[in-house]
């Protein structure tokens, strides 16, 4: 048998011990690649074992945020009367959580907003988040509103994690519902930052005035 065979037979089999034309030579050729396919199997398997907590927060998060759509269908009625006009500030405190790639934590936030027009508030957002992130954030906003429940979020700010400051830009859509004055907003929002991107997922409760 060749060098090719003797090779080949590790290969095939995973043997420590194989006989060759030269008598018995030990070898852990086949049985280290055969724990590397393991392994390999194993990881695409698994995934990364860093994302998974991030991803399992995000599921939950987002499971969350549509029964609470669902909820607030069943349960919250458009008030017709309300006039943004005699009550044009609106203000809202998120319960929500922050996805990063790899980390996810609990966060809060305040939502201030003046009604410029009918399509237009302007406004500012404050969050917190906590635990492994530990972030605050403050953003320019501009409420953009294409129906009376239906609204885009968009406006820059800054990110301040581990003493530093890093630029932040968001994009995000919520759902209001509104009655007598007071709001119930499913919302989710996607921060660019020049350090690390994030989901933030979340309802929000909230008053006109």
């Amino acid at each position: 048998m060749g060098l090719h065979g003797v090779l080949g037979r590790l290969a095939a089999v995973g043997y420590g011990r194989v006989d060759t034309e030269w008598g018995w030579m030990d070898c852990e050729f086949g049985d280290e690649l055969l724990s590397s396919r393991s392994q390999i199997a194993m990881d695409s398997e698994q995934g990364d074992p860093m994302r998974r907590p991030a991803m399992e927060y995000l599921k939950l998060t987002t499971t969350a945020w549509l029964a609470c759509l669902m909820l607030a269908s069943a349960c919250v009625s458009v008030d017709p009367e309300h006039d943004w006009r005699e009550e044009p500030h609106h203000f809202s405190m998120l319960f929500s959580g922050t996805i990063e790639e790899e980390e996810s934590a609990p966060s809060i936030g305040l939502d201030y907003e003046y009604r410029a027009s009918r399509f237009l508030g302007l406004g500012a957002v404050v969050e917190e988040a906590f635990e492994d992130i530990d972030a605050t954030t403050v953003i320019g906003v501009a409420d953009l509103h294409l129906t009376n429940q239906f609204i885009v979020q968009t406006g820059p700010g800054v990110e301040f994690v581990d003493d530093e400051e890093e630029f932040v830009y968001r994009l995000g859509v919520l759902y209001e519902f509104e009655r007598d004055g007071y709001t119930l907003s499913p919302q989710i929002h996607h921060d660019w930052t020049s350090g690390e991107d994030a989901f933030v997922v979340g309802i929000a409760l909230g008053f006109c005035f």
